[in-house]
């Protein structure tokens, strides 16, 4: 479903607002925003144990086909530079995966689950694979000015007076931080309070796939007070818009599971 949406852009416009914080207002104006939620995944959780938000469905497409996304996920584009996304076969491990590109734009792929938020007590584990073609040069999340990544995986919270926004990001700089974790908090009079965590998990060119396991009740836990609320809906984002540069990466499915998975190899055979 591709909609127009009103988006904090316009609401918080001018040098008060930083670019952290507008993107950080864009999420949390998708997840509020009203949307159809999909049966069954509440149903599917409780009897597998596990939730996939995987790119298995009808094909939409916008932009003569330069843009391709699957049902029932949504898409949002900036109106700056371009941007590309293609779902492509990946690794037979891996399945259909999505293809991000963007020269000075940005793009994100969403879902929206306000309607029915997922209680993520029982499918903490959260695991998927991906690879960073091309970084943005000079991007790094702990600079607004610069903030760009090929790859951002984004979990946003609802809870009593605001959000929690809990990020995992490919960064291109490879700047050491404390804990690699870059944190805003702020009020939004449409919002609430907005706390954000933003979570550096792999820094500068790698070859090939790369798996990735979080135990995100234990991630809210660190982050916020109260550990994790309602999940509220699921982005992932790729962006160039601020470094003016050029970014390609891929990410397959994001696999929430009741247990953690069996230890395995983080390196993926793109070949098998």
């Amino acid at each position: 479903m591709d909609t127009t949406l009103w988006h904090p852009f316009q609401e918080f416009s001018g040098a008060e607002v930083s670019l952290d914080r507008r993107r950080f207002l864009f999420f949390v104006s998708l997840a509020a925003t009203s949307q159809p939620f999909v049966r069954g995944m509440v149903g599917q959780a409780a009897e597998t144990g596990e939730l996939r938000f995987d790119f298995r469905g009808s094909l939409m497409s916008k932009r003569g086909g330069r843009i391709v996304w699957p049902e029932p996920w949504s898409i949002w584009t900036g109106l700056r530079g371009q941007a590309s996304l293609q779902i492509e076969d990946g690794p037979t491990s891996i399945g259909r995966v999505a293809h991000f590109h963007t020269a000075s734009g940005s793009l994100v792929l969403y879902r929206n689950l306000r309607s029915r938020p997922i209680d993520l007590h029982s499918v903490p584990w959260l695991t998927w694979t991906w690879t960073a073609e091309k970084l943005p040069a000079g991007g790094s999340v702990f600079r607004s000015s610069r903030n760009d990544q090929s790859l951002q995986v984004y979990l946003a919270f609802r809870r009593s007076g605001g959000y929690n926004i809990l990020g995992y990001v490919w960064d291109t700089a490879t700047e050491e931080r404390a804990n690699n974790v870059s944190r805003q908090s702020f009020r939004s009079l449409i919002f609430g309070s907005i706390d954000a965590a933003v979570h550096v998990l792999r820094q500068g060119p790698i070859n090939g796939w790369l798996a990735e396991i979080r135990d995100v009740k234990k991630d809210c836990a660190q982050y916020f007070s109260g550990g994790p609320s309602a999940l509220a809906a699921v982005g992932i984002w790729s962006d160039s818009d601020h470094t003016r540069a050029i970014s390609d990466g891929k990410i397959g499915p994001l696999v929430f599971s009741a247990s953690k998975p069996e230890d395995r190899v983080t390196a993926v055979d793109a070949a098998n």
